[in-house]
């Protein structure tokens, strides 16, 4: 069976070289049968009930000089796949088998795939593959006159082989895709389009308004800076207010304080461009009194320690790198002084008292 060893090496190569490694043994088959091609009786191989197996369904008058050689072809491809082969021809009027010399019994298993060879024109014959595992058939279109005569047989039996063994092959699986998210619902946490936190620092300068209810107003300015994030500010400030002049009988009170101290600002409210949150304070200073008097009267200077704690409320504005702050409190001094003119309090610091401060800024 040197044409079969051939056709094992050269199952890859074009189809006229493989025709041309059966010339030598068509023509010594052509001598031993001495057939009509026209009434070749084509033997189909016992298939077991076990084994995988092919249906091969080819026209009644095929245009091949040795068909059993072209299903022995056939079959001796398939036997490396251990795959059988089952071979019936289709007539205009209905399906009937060809000549075979034993009737094949019937497979209790459908076939791995179907093979059906037509000739819709002389020289032409269309080839479909329909297999089990696969979608979609392979088809081929071969034109006859295209392949030498002497090794025709075994030209097609290759192209049907591997056209079977592409058809077998399992289908590349699809790409997976992403999931539709069209049509979920909102998730119930929408994520924020804010940028991640980051650390900022600022500094204010502003107005500062300090209200004793057993004192004169004392009108001043303050300077803060603040670090930390959005959330969470801490920071000292220095403040500086003079008290509003109070006339007496007997002379005229004057004041003034300074104090510095820490703050702490929590956001509990914010948008985009407004933060509202409360504040907390704790500072430490001096406040000095002095008086001028009447005539008969003899001037006097007084100054003492001041200790408060505080709390309040706190709104930013920000436009950009710059800010608006304003704020409002109340404290309960832990220390203090008073002035007094014969007897009479004038300039109060040890009672509750109220602040105030408006306040322009920049953040880095």
């Amino acid at each position: 069976m040197n044409e079969l060893r051939l056709r094992r090496l050269g199952a890859s190569l074009p189809l006229w070289l493989a025709a041309i490694s059966g010339l030598v043994s068509a023509t010594a088959r052509a001598a031993e049968a001495d057939l009509n091609p026209t009434e070749t009786a084509v033997r189909a191989p016992d298939i077991d009930e076990s084994s995988a197996w092919i249906e091969l369904r080819v026209p009644e008058h095929l245009e091949l000089q040795q068909p059993e050689r072209f299903l022995e072809d056939l079959q001796a491809g398939l036997d490396s796949a251990n795959l059988a082969l089952r071979v019936s021809t289709e007539s205009a009027s209905r399906p009937s088998s060809l000549p075979l010399a034993s009737e094949p019994k019937p497979q209790p298993t459908p076939p791995q795939a179907v093979v059906i060879v037509a000739a819709p024109h002389s020289g032409t014959l269309q080839i479909r593959v329909e297999a089990r595992r696969r979608s979609s058939a392979l088809e081929r279109t071969v034109h006859l006159d295209e392949l030498p005569n002497a090794g025709r047989e075994l030209a097609l039996a290759i192209l049907i082989e591997e056209l079977i063994r592409a058809a077998l092959a399992p289908e590349p699986e699809p790409a997976l895709s992403a999931p539709e998210t069209r049509g979920e619902p909102p998730s119930p946490f929408p994520l924020s389009n804010e940028p991640p936190q980051r650390f900022s620092s600022s500094v204010e300068l502003g107005l500062h308004a300090v209200l004793w209810g057993t004192a004169p107003p004392a009108l001043g300015g303050a300077m803060r800076v603040l670090w930390g994030t959005k959330q969470l500010q801490l920071g000292f400030e220095g403040t500086y207010a003079r008290f509003l002049d109070r006339a007496a009988d007997s002379g005229v009170a004057h004041g003034e304080i300074w104090r510095v101290g820490m703050r702490g600002f929590l956001n509990l409210l914010h948008t985009q461009r407004l933060r509202l949150g409360p504040i907390a304070t704790m500072n430490a200073g001096e406040a000095t009194f002095w008086a001028e008097s009447h005539p008969g009267y003899e001037p006097g200077r007084l100054s003492g320690l001041v200790i408060d704690l505080g709390v309040g409320a706190r709104a930013v504005a920000e436009l950009g790198h710059f800010l608006l702050s304003l704020e409002l409190g109340a404290a309960m001094p832990l220390a203090g002084v008073v002035a007094t003119v014969d007897g009479v309090p004038l300039l109060d610091t040890t009672t509750m008292f109220g602040f105030s401060s408006f306040n322009l800024g920049a953040t880095f």
